[in-house]
């Protein structure tokens, strides 16, 4: 409290210099405050508007430069390495159904859980995690698999957990192993996520939504048409659910879409779905076929990889079999109702570009495109390529602006990731480990770089929120950490006018929409439980192995870092 009065006596102070004076305070008869007239040849303050603050300013290397190795459980296609700023660590999935939290700074395992801790016996993962934040506490939620992959009897079981490691809620089994990455609601109340079955027979995909309070199941639906269902993309918070009978629907919306099974041949049974909780609380959820035979309305693609949902719920792309990028960029009725119709979920694509096709001929890319603010869409295709579409909704005359195609052998697993100021591309050549940093407009500006000296890279990398960091693990559990680019400084600002403006004039006592987190401490370890120092290797891909272990489910590995 002695700090607000202080700044609001300053402010005072500051408007007695400016000499604005008051007329004393006249008493009506009614005992109330007679309106306050300004003395003459006074002025009152003028309040300067406040400019927007200024992007950030970022300085890039010439190449990445290694910050530290370190050894997890491996990755497989799906799993996910990233730093969480706000809780000052790096955290990961791997395809034992293991969960990793790193220390950014060092390598350092802060603590680690396996499928069993989550009640799975032996367990599996191709999922991420993801992240969200409920009553002001930040959490992380993954999927852990049971049983052998596409096998006839596997289960899905979520696990939501604190940033110290506690267990937030931890699901009954669902049939079917999980599918991808699991998704929060925006108000961090619910997780959404798909479960397949894969073998001849009992193939089905479904989609669950339950409870972060109690794990209980809120709805359910399984396709039922003999194929596995897709990870769902979901936006938190649209302006519309857009499709017909969701125009006025801003709850969270999900979209997902028939997948392909293990070994199939050829474009199979497809159909896309979406899910909204209703708007009307007393009426029950329920979920929506988009597009299926169904619906009259047949479609042949199916999906490897989650719908990208985008612009408020207006927008979203799909990449599909046969190696194509489907695209709906709607808008606001009231800004051009006959687009407004047309770029309906439910609808045909309105932007369906040209592409040649992958090997196998009917394949669909395992990534989702990623589309920046002002419209360009990158995707990482099926075939060995990287293609662009630097046109407003993909008008490049039918095939892409621009197609950068490499050598490797097979398709990238992984998802390219742009950079935080929107201008530079990043991503793997194919799954041998080869990356490469790009300009928007296809030149590239490093690469190829191999630190993993060759292992096959099949879970997503991530560049961290300041945009000077990569975070990547390999096949074999070997985490590299990158330095690309030094902290983003903020742009040099304007002069001070001499009028103050309103932040200076007085404080704000008004929450923010994301009030700070008060970090929950780490497990520590006594200092003589670290690794004696080693030197630096000579390749990048030197693996390093942990020292022991600190308890069931907490383990350490060893680090080296590089100053």
């Amino acid at each position: 409290m002695k700090f607000r009065v202080s700044l609001l006596l300053s402010a005072l102070g500051y408007a007695a210099a400016q000499n604005v004076t008051e007329a004393p305070v006249a008493m009506m008869e009614n005992a109330t405050e007679a309106p306050v007239a300004m003395m003459e040849n006074t002025e009152a303050p003028v309040m300067a508007p406040v400019a927007p603050p200024p992007p950030p300013v970022f300085e890039y290397l010439p190449g990445p430069e290694v910050k530290w190795f370190a050894n997890i459980s491996p990755m497989e296609g799906g799993n996910k390495i990233m730093l969480v700023k706000e809780q000052n660590i790096v955290i990961a999935t791997t395809r034992d159904g293991g969960l990793w939290g790193l220390n950014p700074a060092s390598g350092m395992t802060e603590w680690n859980f396996v499928a069993s801790d989550a009640g799975v016996d032996t367990g599996f993962s191709d999922g991420g995690p993801s992240v969200a934040e409920k009553d002001g506490q930040m959490f992380m939620v993954y999927g852990v698999s049971s049983g052998v992959k596409f096998g006839s009897d596997t289960t899905c079981t979520i696990v939501g957990r604190y940033f110290d490691g506690s267990v937030m809620f931890i699901s009954a089994p669902t049939n079917g192993q999980c599918s991808g990455t699991p998704k929060v609601s925006g108000d961090g109340q619910h997780v959404f996520f798909t479960h397949s079955l894969h073998p001849e027979g009992l193939r089905n995909g479904c989609f669950t939504v339950i409870s972060t309070t109690d794990a209980a199941v809120f709805y359910t639906f399984c396709a039922d048409l003999n194929q596995p269902m897709s990870e769902p993309g979901c936006y938190n918070n649209p302006m519309l659910g857009n499709y017909e009978g969701g125009e006025t629907n801003t709850n969270d919306i999900c979209v997902m879409g028939l997948a392909p099974y293990n070994g199939e041949e050829g474009v199979g049974t497809s159909a896309t779905y979406a899910f909204q909780k209703p708007s009307n609380p007393v009426l029950q959820p329920t979920h929506t076929m988009l597009l299926g035979e169904e619906v009259g309305r047949k479609v042949e693609w199916q999906l490897n990889a989650p719908p990208l949902i985008f612009d408020g719920g207006y927008g979203m792309l799909i990449s599909a079999s046969r190696n194509r990028i489907l695209g709906w960029f709607g808008v606001p009725n009231s800004e051009d109702s006959q687009k407004f119709r047309e770029n309906k979920f439910d609808r045909l694509p309105t932007a369906r570009p040209d592409s040649e096709r992958g090997d196998p001929l009917w394949l669909s890319s395992y990534s989702h495109p990623v589309i920046t603010p002002s419209g360009q869409v990158f995707v990482s295709g099926a075939k060995t390529e990287i293609r662009a579409w630097l046109d407003p909704e993909m008008n490049s005359g039918g095939g892409a602006s621009w197609t950068y195609g490499y050598t490797a052998q097979a398709a990238a697993f992984t998802q390219p990731v742009l950079s935080p100021d929107n201008t530079r591309l990043y991503f793997q050549e194919g799954q041998e480990g080869a990356f490469y940093g790009m300009d928007l407009e296809g030149t590239i500006l490093w690469g190829p770089e191999r630190p993993t000296g060759g292992t096959a890279v099949l879970g997503d990398f991530s560049v961290d929120e300041s945009g000077a960091g990569i975070y990547l693990c390999d096949q074999t559990g070997q985490v590299i950490a990158w330095k690309i680019a030094n902290a983003p400084t903020e742009a040099p600002t304007s002069t001070p006018t001499a009028s103050p403006t309103a932040s200076t004039m007085m404080p704000s006592v008004s929450p923010s929409s994301a009030a700070p987190v008060e970090a929950t401490p780490m497990p520590s370890v006594s200092p003589s439980t670290m690794p004696p120092e080693t030197s630096a290797p000579t390749t990048a891909s030197s693996a390093f192995a942990g020292p022991g272990l600190l308890a069931s489910s907490v383990m350490f590995v060893a680090a080296v870092v590089f100053m």
